[in-house]
Parts: C-alpha cells; structure tokens; sequence
C-alpha cells in the first residue's frame, strides 16, 4: 500500500468534532484495558431502547467505532434498530463508509 491511499482529501469530513465523543474517547484512552471493556459494555447498554441513553445512539455508535471495535459497533446498531425506513437509511449511511 502506498503512502498516497493514507491520504484523505478532505481531512475536515472525517475529523471529530462532538466535544462530549471527544470526552468520551479521552475518558477511554486514559483507562486500563480493563477498565475500557467496562466502558464499552456500558456504551453497549446504551442502545438498548429502554436506555435513557438511547436518544445519543449516534455520538454512541462514533465512539464504539472510532475508540474500541467498528464490527462490534455496527452488530449492536442492527441488533437494536428497529427495521424501518430511518434504521434502512442509516444503515446505507454507515455502508458509504466502505465504498472508499
């Protein structure tokens, strides 16, 4: 692989800008390995619809991919959508992300 395909056009797209993902991400980077599985499965409690986290799946869902595991991320996102036309075009969103 080139040094050309690290390179993003348009670096300001991808760059994270939610300052409470950007807490959450520091809060993560600063724990022990442990202590971030903790983090994650309390993350993942978080898009369960009886969550009163729920309504922040999005800034959930960047945090889980950008800081711990992008697979685990998307699995807990289909597992927790409800089928209908807001999850089906958020679920197209998400796969833009792999046509790069």
């Amino acid at each position: 692989m080139s040094a050309d395909c690290l390179v993003v056009p348009f670096p300001n797209v991808w760059e994270l800008t939610d300052d409470r993902t950007i807490v959450l991400g520091k809060l993560h980077l600063s724990l022990d390995l442990f202590s971030r599985g903790v983090l994650a499965m309390m993350v993942l409690k978080g898009f369960e619809r009886e969550s009163s986290y729920a309504r922040h799946s999005a800034r959930l869902f960047t945090f889980l991919s950008k800081y711990d595991d992008l697979d685990v991320a998307i699995d807990c996102v289909t597992e927790n959508l409800d089928v209908d036309d807001t999850a089906v075009n958020t679920l197209i969103g998400v796969s833009k992300l792999f046509e790069i």
